[in-house]
């Protein structure tokens, strides 16, 4: 139940990161707009100092969304690289749960290499560290931390 939750968590944070790139898109058209008008009122004889100061905020305005829209498309991006089929990495935990029984010494330490496991244990909290293979059209997923 924890990955759905954790898989309902990621879609929750993914939709607000989209819903804000779409606001700081519409800042930056917005921002087009004020300064189309500068343009046209410098244009028509505005002194100087007011259309080179209110230029300069506008620009500056603008630095700063395109930096929060690189960070937020970035972030998005790395969401869905990381996106995973939590279905899958269930299937995949149940199957080894099942089999877990009949390993050997042998194919446990195997199976801990293939899953690249630490476990690190402090007081009364344990925390395992690991990756699961899961192919999906020639790319493989991994979770990069459990913890139990």
């Amino acid at each position: 139940m924890r990955l759905k939750a954790k898989a309902n968590d990621a879609i929750e944070v993914s939709h607000r990161l989209e819903q804000e790139l779409v606001q700081v898109s519409r800042r930056l058209k917005a921002l087009d707009k004020d300064q189309e008008e500068l343009l046209r009122q410098a244009l028509m004889g505005f002194p100087d100092k007011l259309v080179i100061a209110e230029n300069q905020k506008i620009n500056s305005a603008r630095a700063v969304l395109m930096q929060r829209k690189a960070e937020l498309e970035a972030r998005i991006e790395q969401a869905r690289q990381t996106d995973v089929n939590f279905e899958s990495i269930e299937q995949f935990c149940e199957q080894w749960r099942q089999n877990l029984g009949e390993f050997t010494f042998e194919d446990k330490r195997l199976a801990l290499e293939v899953l690249q496991l630490k476990v690190w244990v402090d007081g009364d909290e344990t925390i395992m560290e690991g990756a699961i293979p899961i192919s999906g059209d020639d790319i493989q997923s991994i979770t990069s931390r459990c913890s139990g």
